[in-house]
Order: structure tokens, then sequence, then C-alpha cells
């Protein structure tokens, strides 16, 4: 059951995903979209990030800890709250191992005949291929089909999409799963840039034989910062009500980002 929660809230909602710094748009996209699009940007894989990442794992607790890439691998994350991972909610304390502790195929030794490579913050990939916190190109490919208007106020535009979940090879799968969900994009007007991307299912559906997804949320909120050449992730959260396996679990995770640092290279 674990591992259906965590593909459906997780790998079926891809975190910020990047491919170039200007993202294809087609024509017929309303020019407040387009030009919110053109504030895209990838930074590269050896930039420095600094930042502190607050998890909320509803149930299961949070917890507050910093992020430095410029740290070797398996250091990057320090823990400020709670004090001790032991003070942690057995299931909390699974995902901050999982978050703190490098992959093992990224820990393995190089090959003989294959040089060591310089920690430079590469493995920092909350973007993908280095662009970390950024509203990326790739960020902006979750948005496909017709984009029209719904409604303005307040110095924003909300527009519908049509979501796309797959990473553009083919992903059966993913096309599936985004078959039975809509899309939001929220616009700034005035410093014209992506505010928020909201998907949804807007109904109960099957997206498997064995398994019946009640309720299905992904936000990310994003904002401008000083000194930063793109608008950065502040919040992503995903809430998640499915039935599989004759159980039903549900699950709100959030990750607000804070005080961030970076230094391109």
């Amino acid at each position: 059951m674990r591992s259906i929660m965590l593909a459906a809230s997780l790998a079926l909602a891809p975190v910020i995903p990047a491919f170039a710094d200007s993202p294809e748009v087609p024509n017929d996209w309303p020019p407040l979209v387009r030009q919110a699009l053109t504030a895209a940007h990838d930074g590269g894989e050896d930039d420095v990030w600094r930042f502190t990442l607050r998890a909320d794992y509803g149930d299961a607790g949070e917890f507050t800890a910093r992020f430095d890439s410029t740290l070797p691998e398996g250091e990057q994350w320090t823990l400020i709250s709670p004090a001790s991972a032991s003070a942690m909610s057995a299931e909390l304390r699974d995902q901050w191992n999982d978050l703190s502790t490098p992959d093992e195929d990224e820990a393995e030794a190089p090959a003989e005949g294959e040089d060591a490579e310089e920690e430079t913050g590469q493995s920092f990939g909350i973007g993908g291929d280095g662009s970390g916190l950024f509203f990326s190109a790739d960020t902006a490919d979750l948005i496909s089909g017709e984009v029209r208007e719904l409604r303005r106020s307040g110095g924003r535009a909300v527009f519908a999409f049509a979501p796309n979940m797959s990473d553009g090879e083919d992903d059966a799968e993913a096309d599936a799963f985004g078959e039975h969900l809509s899309g939001e994009l929220t616009v700034s007007e005035g410093d014209a840039f992506v505010e928020r991307i909201r998907i949804y299912a807007p109904a109960s559906f099957k997206p498997h034989p064995i398994a019946r997804v009640h309720a299905f949320e992904m936000v990310m909120d994003f904002a401008r910062e000083d000194g930063l050449p793109g608008p950065i992730v502040r919040n992503f959260s995903t809430q998640i009500d499915i039935s599989a396996m004759f159980q039903r679990q549900s699950q709100d995770i959030s990750f607000t980002f804070s005080d961030v640092e970076y230094e391109a290279r």
C-alpha cells in the first residue's frame, strides 16, 4: 500500500521536473500565459543552493532542516527540529532518512580508473539537471492542451489547462493517470510569472483495476525573490485519498522552502 501511495503522490506528481530556458509555447495560448512562461529559468549543475525546508507529513509529524549543496554527500542536510531524529515517529524518521541519506548508486565508489566527481552541489536535484528550486522550463511542460481563462481578480489571472503527467517518453501509466486530472494556472499580471500550478482530480477515478483514487491534489506555489534570476518554489504539497487492496488511506504532504540562498556557477 505504501508504494502505491508514494507512486501516486510523488512519482505521478513530477516535482518541479528542465529542458531549456525558453519553453516552446503554443501560439494560441493567452498572451499573459505566454509571457509568464518566459520567466522559466534553468540553473546549472554546479550552482550552489542553501535553504531551509519544513516538511509536514500530517499525522506522522514534521521536521525542519537546512540544506547546503557545498557540503559532501551525506552531510548536506542538517536537522534543525526536532533536535534528534530519535524524537520522530517511525514513519517520519523513514522520510528523514530517505531525504538525508545518499542513494546507494550515488554513494558507490568510482570504478577503477575513474575520477571521483568534485562536490559542487550537483546532488541537489529537486528541479532536475541543476534547476533546483527554480520554476524551470520542464515545470512549464506540466501545462498542456487548451489553456483558457477562468477568472481575474486582485492582479491575478487563473487559467484552466490539461495536465501533462508524463516525462515526454512513452509513459502509458502516467498518461492514463493524467486523463482524469484537471489543472489551474495562476499568473501574476503585473510582473508576469506563474504564481501557482494546481493539478487535481475533479472526481473519483480508478487508475488501476484494484485501486481507486478518491481525491488527488498537487499544488506548487512560486515567488519572485530579489537577486534571483527566476521564480522559485516556496511551497509544494500533495493530498491523496486512495483505496487499494481492500484498504483506504490518505496522505497529506507539504514542503515549505525559506531562507533561500543561490549562487550561479
